[in-house]
């Protein structure tokens, strides 16, 4: 596979829409789309109280190990006026300490090896922790949590696959009906079934091989690359 098909891919995951802007070949066309389908970038969120903030993970073990945890709906105890928490009663993270000086509104940490926190205010601390993640925009995020307890739930999207799976059950909704109708009826009466209705059984039957064909399709595109 050319290496430029996959940074190409790579920039525009998740942006299939600009995709066929670009001028190539059907085959590299073809490769870069099954390659960004498969590169869509997952995206990371808290709800509190019915405010939902993206976030990022850092690039520690610890982050990757609460990223595997989720989703999570947990509630967090207000500490210091500035920190909500989380305490994993049963769980121990890896832990890669650093002097931080400075937090900021929206920082995530993990404090000893089983402290879930999320920073509100902005402040200076001598205290160690293992970086964790961060909000994109904590803006009125201390004026939402004051100084309460608060539930969060720290959740996943993926826009792509979440159209993909919007557009698949709307689909199989429409064909349901058809299809245990078609079923339903005796070799007789389906020969007088009309045409475009058993196209839409058609159609229902190969729906569920959809993502099958996508992993054969990029199978021979990579062959012919």
């Amino acid at each position: 596979m050319n290496i430029y098909l996959f940074i190409i891919s790579y920039s525009l995951r998740g942006k299939i829409n600009y995709i066929n802007k670009l001028n190539m070949s059907s085959t590299n066309f073809l490769l870069i789309l099954l390659i960004n389908i498969f590169l869509a970038d997952d995206q990371y969120f808290i709800n509190i109280k019915g405010t939902e903030y993206q976030f990022e993970f850092a690039s520690t073990e610890a982050a990757n190990q609460i990223k595997a945890k989720l989703p999570l709906n947990v509630q967090m105890t207000n500490l210091n006026g500035n920190e909500v928490y989380y305490q994993f009663l049963s769980d121990s993270f890896t832990t890669n300490k650093k002097s931080v000086g400075t937090i900021n509104m929206g920082d995530i940490y993990l404090y000893e090896n089983n402290y879930l926190v999320l920073f509100y205010k902005t402040f200076q601390t001598s205290y160690s922790y293992t970086e964790l993640g961060k909000l994109k925009n904590p803006s009125g995020l201390d004026e939402l949590i004051g100084s309460n307890n608060v539930e969060v739930q720290w959740y996943i999207k993926n826009p792509e696959k979440e159209a993909d799976t919007t557009s698949s059950s709307s689909e199989e909704k429409e064909e349901n009906n058809p299809k245990d109708s078609y079923d339903s009826l005796d070799p007789t009466q389906k020969a007088t079934y009309p045409d475009d209705l058993t196209d839409d059984v058609h159609k229902f039957s190969i729906h569920g091989n959809i993502k099958l064909n996508y992993l054969v399709w990029l199978f021979f595109a990579l062959i012919i690359c």
